[in-house]
């Protein structure tokens, strides 16, 4: 039995060890690189939705976590990785997940997870997303924006409606409140240097990029990663070198914060997005399956 015990996570008295156990397994590449850390830092200053579970000694053994109800992540001390403690955290998440169902990411190369998901009821997604990657000291091209075009930081609040506007013409299933953007800028990972527009030559915003990054730790993650975690351009600026402008810009201000690489998730259905990723130096790292509980 690779565990003895396990208990509700406590908030801040589990804080630093829960996150020190994920940073130990992202060292060594275990599962999927998402959620990025500042995620799981802000998700982890709530003692609901998460569980621990302990070895005969009381040493932490692995963590899971619940996101939006729904989507179940974990992470395993290294060496300690079996399908017997895998087992115990999906059935952990399936007694907590809510009524819309029951989510797991899996790296495609992470077959022996993909078996058991499978044997447990699970069935695939049809689609995938995809985790890119690029060093942050590897060449950059500087950024160019379209003529009459500048990129600069957000500035509260005049900015704050503007943007929140732009996001939800964008992404019209995800609407979102000046409330939820000013939420977003006061958790963790959040830094005003990384979250930056485009401004049209009439004054007009007409995109955004933003970066996110969390803890890292001296012996685990000596610089640690950045998110690109959102990037959008109106339409009518489709096409004109925007987005890529905005991705440029992102990584040189994270190049400024130290970072050591950046991550990014894109879906496997947006090609174009893809293109403009690859041009700015990233690369697929992996290719990401979703797995839905079919047994409730």
């Amino acid at each position: 039995m690779p565990y003895h015990s396990q208990r509700n996570y406590r908030g801040d008295a589990d804080r630093a060890a829960t996150l020190d156990l994920w940073l130990a397994a992202r060292a060594i590449g275990q599962g999927d690189p998402w959620p990025g850390l500042h995620m799981l830092a802000a998700a982890l200053t709530q003692p609901s939705g998460a569980q621990l579970w302990f070895d005969q000694h009381d040493e932490l053994v692995a963590a899971s976590l619940l996101l939006e109800g729904s989507v179940l992540v974990w992470a395993i001390r290294p060496g300690a990785d079996d399908e017997a403690i895998e087992a115990a955290l999906i059935d952990w998440g399936r007694r907590q997940a809510h009524g819309g169902g029951l989510f797991v990411p899996v790296r495609d190369d992470d077959l022996r997870l993909v078996h058991l998901l499978e044997r447990s009821g699970f069935e695939e997604e049809p689609w995938q997303m995809l985790r890119m990657v690029r060093m942050v000291l590897d060449p950059l091209a500087p950024p160019s924006p379209p003529s009459g075009c500048t990129i600069r930081p957000l500035t509260p609040p005049q900015d704050l409606a503007a943007a929140t506007a732009l996001h939800s013409t964008i992404f019209a299933g995800d609407r979102k409140q000046i409330s939820e953007r000013q939420q977003l800028m006061a958790a963790p990972g959040y830094h005003p240097q990384l979250d930056l527009i485009a401004v049209s030559p009439q004054g007009e915003l007409v995109g955004y990029c933003l970066g996110m990054h969390g803890p890292g730790a001296a012996q685990h993650h000596p610089t640690p990663p950045g998110w690109l975690e959102l990037i959008g351009v109106a339409e009518p600026w489709h096409g004109r070198g925007l987005g890529r402008a905005l991705t440029l810009a992102m990584l040189e201000a994270m190049r400024a914060e130290g970072l050591s690489h950046v991550l990014l998730s894109v879906s496997d259905s947006n090609p174009s997005a893809r293109r403009v990723f690859e041009h700015c130096g990233f690369r697929v790292r992996h290719r990401i399956r979703w797995y839905v509980d079919a047994t409730g």
